[in-house]
């Protein structure tokens, strides 16, 4: 586990947690070649109990760089530190200051029906980005924890760590038995 202070890569200082997933945590860190926040995503190989989140996560990552839409954060950087019995695998992205839909449900916030199209029509127009791609890009994790807004009311996608593209999704369909997204939140079939 990494701590507050921790520097990786000889550039980002942790400063805090600020999420854990099932594969992956997340933390708070400075960049000092930029001295912006920066978020990095980390896969520990000693968390791991399944081969298929490495995939995952070299997959995310790989389509990360490609993306290029102001509704999602950027990607900075990716390095593995080996250490003595040990890896990590890290992730970095542009840090968005905002709540995610769930955090602000959890505190009691209740949104408009104006605040609602909003949203929705801001997620519609990421949507039709990732889906206009040569290979098309599928999230497959589109839920309330990986939806941020800002104060200023701007609409962010996060988390493709369950991304697929149709053309490797056809191409595997029935071969695997892996599922990936969030259960209430993914389509039934």
């Amino acid at each position: 586990m990494l701590k507050k202070e921790d520097i990786l890569n000889n550039r980002y200082k942790i400063i805090r947690q600020i999420g854990q997933g099932g594969t992956a945590k997340t933390y708070l860190a400075r960049d000092s070649s930029t001295n912006k926040e920066v978020v990095l995503k980390v896969v520990d190989m000693k968390d791991l109990t399944d081969w298929k989140v490495l995939e995952l996560f070299k997959r995310e990552t790989k389509v990360l760089k490609a993306l290029d839409h102001p509704n999602i954060p950027d990607y900075i950087d990716n390095f593995q530190i080996n250490q003595l019995e040990n890896s990590l695998f890290v992730l970095v992205q542009e840090f968005i200051d905002g709540s995610t839909i769930k955090h602000l449900i959890m505190s009691g916030h209740r949104f408009s029906n104006s605040e609602i199209i909003d949203i929705l029509m801001n997620l519609l127009e990421i949507l039709v980005y990732i889906h206009n791609l040569k290979p098309a890009v599928i999230h497959r994790d589109i839920n309330p924890k990986n939806i941020i807004i800002t104060k200023e009311g701007t609409v962010f996608l996060v988390d493709f760590g369950a991304v697929g593209s149709i053309v490797r999704d056809a191409q595997t369909a029935g071969s695997s038995n892996t599922f990936v997204g969030t259960i209430g939140y993914m389509a039934q079939e």
